[in-house]
């Protein structure tokens, strides 16, 4: 089965519904020029009600390492999401306990992806958070396994999964509406995501 994690969670309203659906991950973002950054204390707070089957991703951008690894240690989230960091970060973050996802954008270089130390691979599209989609055609001879995201909604997952047998998918944009987690939107995702599956 195809593996769901809702991004950008901010509310405790979304997390309950994130415990309602079972889904695998939710994303907290602590990247301060995203519109749905939370701060540590906030996200504290929305782990304490996460049902403890579901893993907390943080997404960090620009973020320094050490305020990364502090977050990580506050048990605030249980994998590192990585946006425009280097191997060498991946490797560092890991040899520290971090359990690591890093997102690679479009254009994707496929040699670079595979040979990743990271626990765990996104694709994601070129901007990420924008709501475009990834090339999905430079995806086709990618064979280790990996999460796809960038425009990604309830009318088009089906089609995704079925194109490209991604191991995860990731939503956010895609369950909002006027830039707030929408719970309608959320259940005919994760519908969409369990019905392509079957």
């Amino acid at each position: 089965m195809t593996k769901i994690k809702l991004c950008g969670i901010k509310t405790l309203e979304a997390i309950a519904e994130a415990n309602r659906l079972k889904v695998d991950f939710v994303g907290f973002v602590f990247a301060s020029a995203s519109k749905r950054c939370v701060t540590l204390s906030a996200a504290l707070k929305l782990k304490s009600a996460l049902n403890r089957e579901v893993k907390a991703v943080g997404v960090f951008k620009d973020n320094p390492l050490s305020e990364i690894l502090d977050i990580f240690r506050s048990g605030a989230i249980d994998i590192i999401q990585l946006h425009g960091y280097s191997e060498k970060d991946v490797l560092a973050l890991k040899s520290a306990g971090g359990i690591v996802m890093r997102a690679f954008n479009d254009p994707l270089s496929l040699e670079e992806i595979t040979s990743s130390a990271a626990d765990l691979i996104l694709i994601d599209a070129r901007k990420s958070g924008s709501g475009e989609l990834a090339n999905w055609d430079g995806l086709k001879s990618l064979k280790r396994p990996y999460f796809l995201a960038g425009g990604l909604n309830s009318d088009n997952i089906k089609e995704a999964i079925e194109t490209l047998h991604p191991s995860g998918v990731d939503v956010s944009s895609g369950i909002e509406t006027n830039g707030e987690k929408d719970i309608k939107k959320m259940e005919a995702f994760v519908r969409a995501v369990r019905e392509a599956g079957k």
